[in-house]
This record gives C-alpha cells, structure tokens and sequence, in this order.
C-alpha cells in the first residue's frame, strides 16, 4: 500500500498586499524562511587545503515551531522591522510523504477489497452499488 499522506510540513501563505505595503517582496520573505528553516552559508572555515562552509539555521525545536517563526522580522527598505506574521501565515500542514511518478506524471494507488465476490462482478456493479 502506497502512504500518500502524513508528514507534517511547514507552509507560509504570503500576503503581497501587506508586503507591498511595506515595500517588500516575495524574494525577502522567502530569503528568511530558508535561512532560518534550512540554513544558509555565511562563511567558510579553511584547514590546510579543506574548505568548510559555515552556516546558521534556527535548533530544530524553533525550526518546527510555527509559533517561534512567526516572530522573526524582516527589514524593510524604510528601516521598520516587520515580523514575519504581519505579513505571511505561517503553519504546519499534512503533506505527502512521496509522490510517485510514472512517465513524468503523478500517480496514486488506490486499492481495495473484493470480499464475498470476483473482480467481474464487482467491476461490473459500479461504484456506490456496495457489496
């Protein structure tokens, strides 16, 4: 059986008209989400010949907590510092787990049991006629 649902994910509906109210973009809601949800490199730590980036990103306790994110703020070009509520919803949603695909298109599988018959019959009956 195919699980198509069940992870939780973090999603962030963007207002564009407070935004624009701010002077801000899309790209700088997005720019903070990913630094502090996935990381971003700041800089790079050089051993001998070995390069290491450096990022930051928020513990995971505060990455997964829509409430934690929701108070960070943003820099407008005025200078107001705009937490990231006033101008997106932040919240967790169910997701799926993993989208199969079948030449480049998504596909689901959707099974289920032909008790007290054959396939014939059932198939022959219809949907919403039960067996």
């Amino acid at each position: 059986m195919e699980v198509t649902s069940g992870v939780a994910e973090l999603q962030v509906d963007i207002d564009r008209p407070a935004l624009s109210r701010y002077g801000l973009n899309v790209a700088d809601v997005q720019e903070v989400v990913e630094t502090l949800v996935g990381g971003r490199p700041v800089s790079e730590m050089i051993e001998g010949r070995a390069r290491f980036p450096i990022s930051i990103k928020l513990p995971e306790t505060l990455r997964n907590d829509p409430d934690a994110l929701k108070g960070f703020v943003l820099r407008a070009p005025g200078g107001e510092l705009v937490p990231l509520n006033q101008v997106a919803q932040v919240r967790t949603v169910r997701g799926p787990e993993t989208i199969s695909r079948e030449n480049t298109q998504r596909r689901i599988a959707i099974q289920t049991n032909v008790r007290g018959t054959d396939l014939g019959s059932f198939v022959k009956a219809g949907p919403g006629q039960g067996q």
